[in-house]
């Protein structure tokens, strides 16, 4: 298997990220996920609304070697925020 090039990685990221529709947020907000919390490409799949912390600043993922914690920097509570607000709505308020 070809290794892409990093230019190529990066555009590649550009395009799934670029949008305001439900799964560019999403995937803007999995990007932090494997970058920061240095998670399994696989295991931010398994996230449920649970797994959030009450301010969404901090997500519990399970995965292979256990459970990890990760911690949303504030531009991914917003994405996350406006990622959820449409199904949120008639559920109590976030404070994101």
């Amino acid at each position: 298997m070809k290794i892409p090039r990093t230019e190529d990685l990066l555009r590649a990221v550009e395009k799934a990220t670029a949008g305001q529709d439900s799964v560019s947020l999403r995937n803007r907000l999995i990007v932090p996920l494997l970058a920061g919390a240095g998670i399994r490409r696989s295991e931010p799949c398994g996230i449920r609304m649970g797994d959030f912390s009450e301010d969404f600043s901090v997500v519990q993922v399970s995965g292979k070697t256990g459970t990890q914690i990760a911690v949303l920097d504030r531009a991914a509570q917003l994405v996350l925020h406006r990622y959820l607000a449409p199904r949120l709505r008639g559920r109590r308020r976030t404070r994101c």
